[in-house]
This record gives C-alpha cells, sequence and structure tokens, in this order.
C-alpha cells in the first residue's frame, strides 16, 4: 500500500514545483526563473510562491527529477497536471477579457467636400489677388496720425500734397503750424518676392503689422484718412460709425475718412467737403 503524501510537507512541496516545471517542459514551456526568492524581485503567481517559500525557509536542494516522479507517485503528479492546467485557462481567460480596439468611425468624404466648399464659398471674397495700392503714414503726436492714399504708381507724396497737408494740419491746430512731417510708405504687393501670399486676407494682416509698428513707437487717438474710399484693412466702420467717426477694433483709436489729397487737387471743390467733415477733429486735438 502507497503511503500517503503529506501535503503539508515542505519536502511535498518542492516535489511538486519539481514535477510542475517537468510537465511545463514537456509541454515547450521553460521556467526562467530563480529557484529562490531574488532581492528586489516582485512578486510571483500565487501557486509559484507557495513552495518557493518553503524551500527558502529550510534550504532544500532539488532532488533528480526521476527519483521526484518514483517517490512523489501518481497522487502528486496529477496535482500538478491539475496546476497546470488552472494556470493555462486563468490565462486564456485572461486574453479573452482583453478590451477589443475599437476602430475609429469611417469619415464621410460627401461631409468633408461639402464643408470644404463652404468654407470656400464664405472666404471667397478674402482669397481673391488683391490690388496693387500704396499710402503714406504721418504720426504727429499722441493725439492724431494722417493716412494718405497715393495714385497709383507714386512711390511717395509730392511735394503739392505734402504742403496741402500741411496747410490742413496747421487749420486743424496750431500746434502742427511748424511741425515736421515724418512719413512712413506702405506698397502692395510688397517689393520683394518673397513667396507670400498675394490676396485680400494678406494683404489686411501686413498692413495692420505694419499700423501696430507704428502704434507701438506712439500710440495715437484719432487717424485722419485721406483716401477715395474707407480703407479696407481698417475696422468697424459699420459697428461704431457716429458722426463720420468709426473707432478701429483692434488699435481702438477713432477714425475719420474723407477725400484724398490727390483728388481734392483735381478738383478744387472737394476742398470744402473734406474741411467741413475735419471739423469734428478738432475738439479732439
Amino acid at each position: 500500500m502507497q503511503k500517503p503524501v503529506n501535503q503539508s510537507s515542505p519536502e511535498t512541496s518542492a516535489h511538486r514545483e519539481q514535477c510542475r516545471r517537468q510537465l511545463l517542459a514537456e509541454m515547450g514551456i521553460h521556467c526562467l526563473f530563480a529557484r529562490r526568492r531574488l532581492p528586489g524581485a516582485g512578486p510571483s503567481h500565487p501557486q509559484i510562491f507557495l513552495p518557493l517559500q518553503a524551500s527558502d525557509e529550510i534550504g532544500v536542494k532539488a532532488r533528480p527529477v526521476s527519483a521526484d516522479l518514483s517517490s512523489a507517485g501518481p497522487v502528486v503528479k496529477a496535482e500538478a497536471l491539475s496546476m497546470t492546467r488552472q494556470i493555462l485557462q486563468e490565462t486564456e481567460e485572461a486574453v479573452s477579457e482583453a478590451p477589443q480596439p475599437v476602430k475609429p468611425p469611417a469619415v464621410g468624404h460627401t461631409d468633408r467636400a461639402d464643408n470644404d466648399a463652404d468654407v470656400a464659398e464664405s472666404h471667397q471674397s478674402d482669397s481673391q489677388e488683391q490690388e496693387a495700392f500704396a499710402f503714406s503714414w504721418f504720426t504727429l503726436d499722441y493725439r492724431l496720425a494722417v493716412l494718405v492714399m497715393l495714385p497709383a504708381g507714386q512711390p511717395r507724396l509730392s511735394g503739392s500734397s505734402r504742403d496741402m497737408l500741411q496747410k490742413i494740419l496747421a487749420a486743424l491746430s496750431q500746434d502742427y503750424r511748424t511741425l515736421r512731417l515724418n512719413e512712413h510708405n506702405f506698397h502692395w504687393p510688397l517689393p520683394d518676392d518673397l513667396g507670400l501670399p498675394a490676396d485680400r486676407d494678406a494683404a489686411r494682416h501686413t498692413v495692420r503689422g505694419f499700423i501696430a509698428r507704428r502704434m507701438r513707437e506712439q500710440t495715437v487717438a484719432n487717424v485722419l484718412v485721406l483716401s477715395e474710399q474707407p480703407p479696407f484693412f481698417l475696422g468697424g466702420q459699420e459697428e461704431s460709425q457716429v458722426a463720420g467717426l468709426y473707432t478701429d477694433e483692434q488699435f481702438g483709436f477713432s477714425v475719420l475718412c474723407t477725400h484724398a489729397l490727390h483728388s481734392m487737387q483735381e478738383q478744387p471743390a472737394l476742398k470744402r467737403t473734406a474741411w467741413k467733415a475735419m471739423q469734428i477733429l478738432i475738439p479732439r486735438l
């Protein structure tokens, strides 16, 4: 009669561990962990930790596998096989319960094309190529700056136009009678071929950058614009129009737009209309 195996014996635990490793090796699974606990090692599988702990406490050395199998008998071998099957089953369940990757929803090419068409239509006016234009900017003091639109092909303000501007400023305020005008010119498109966009939106951003630089040099409260039409690059005409004045929404200065200097030179009758419009600036200077 075979002697029953003591399940609580440390030797039996070591035998079971050896049997388990033997069965795993026969199935092509090799255990690559140490027999004894390594310093700093993480926790092992609960089915592996107990026999390792028992062998560490009593310092049991491994016997030859053939002797273990012959002495342990069919009970130990059956238990080791059951333990191996349990480990494999738990592994399969863990893999099956892993979350499956979720595929992103397909993007409708038709909807995207419709959206692109709407955006292109809404920005059609800004994407058109902007015609060439030029202006001169004069910063007088913190109260007033003057923007003079130049005729086509004219690089800077002519001598006759400069004299007319000097007379207008002297009539607006006595402080400007002896003031020397410092002219800054802007030309679109830019004279250098930098490969930049040439549409209306690009022109607006470039002019706003030019004005921002002038404002960093000297902030002003009012800007007198001498142009045939209100410049497209100064915003806020419709939102804050009061008695011919409107406030630029970015820089905050008040803008008054009246006739261009070259138009008043060609048609002297326009001088009276322009001077009448400038009366609103006198209390501000």
